[in-house]
């Protein structure tokens, strides 16, 4: 298994991050606020109610990305966005 990743922001900019391919959760711990989205698509902070499922998720504990029973995809990576500077910790599990 991937060992944790660290993603350290300076300015609150975007990063993507690719999913490794045996973690089927990952696991999410930082002191400050940060928003993520799962596949290819960048993550804009809302600044209004958004209700038709598209947000990004704020603070995500941990998430399942690959290994649905449904008919949804695996995800190959996500993209995260930070209120400010700081760490995200990203830990991978299968």
């Amino acid at each position: 298994m991937p060992v944790r990743k660290l993603v350290t922001y300076k300015d609150g900019n975007g990063k993507e991050y690719d999913i490794p391919s045996d973690a089927n959760f990952l696991l999410f711990r930082s002191p400050i606020d940060f928003w993520i989205k799962l596949g290819d698509n960048t993550v804009t902070i809302p600044t209004a109610d958004v209700t038709d499922g598209s947000s990004p998720e704020l603070n995500p504990g941990m998430i399942r990305v690959k290994g649905f029973k449904s008919n949804r995809p695996d995800y190959t990576k996500i993209h995260l966005r930070a209120s400010g500077p700081g760490p995200v910790n990203i830990i991978p599990f299968s």
